[in-house]
């Protein structure tokens, strides 16, 4: 009797941390880090997803979702002192990696994406000094 409980704790235990993950991982809007960070913030927040560190080598990503006015105003400021910095857009089949190491501001053609969710990633290689700022508003 004892080991049928112990099962069925088990069992719920590992249920509930598979949804805190799928949730965790999916969540409009979170950003994800991976990586060695030193000095590092990441967040987004009214239409802006912003990064800055001193040192930054892995990388951060968000999933959002987009409509067509968000699309037309996607905007990335960025500054770095040494290392590469990328932004990879991805949604679904459709994948766009743009090199915005050292100083990069600009506004980003989104015309091959649609309305809807799009992951962002940015990939860092040995950053140093790094801001970030990816807008669409």
């Amino acid at each position: 009797m004892k080991m049928k409980f112990i099962i069925i704790g088990v069992v719920a235990i590992l249920v509930i941390a598979a949804i805190v993950v799928a949730i965790a991982f999916t969540r409009e809007g979170v950003v994800v880090k991976s990586g060695a960070i030193s000095g590092g913030l990441s967040y987004v927040k009214n239409d802006t997803w912003s990064t800055t560190a001193s040192k930054f080598n892995g990388h951060c990503r968000v999933d959002k979702t987009f409509d067509s006015d968000n699309l037309a105003a996607f905007y990335v400021n960025s500054t770095n002192s040494s290392g590469k910095v990328f932004l990879i857009i991805i949604q679904g089949d459709v994948e766009k990696t743009i090199e915005i190491t050292g100083e990069f501001n600009d506004k980003i053609d989104m015309s091959e994406f649609e309305p809807g969710r799009i992951r962002l990633r940015l990939e860092f290689e040995h950053a140093e000094d790094l801001n970030v700022s990816v807008s669409w508003k």
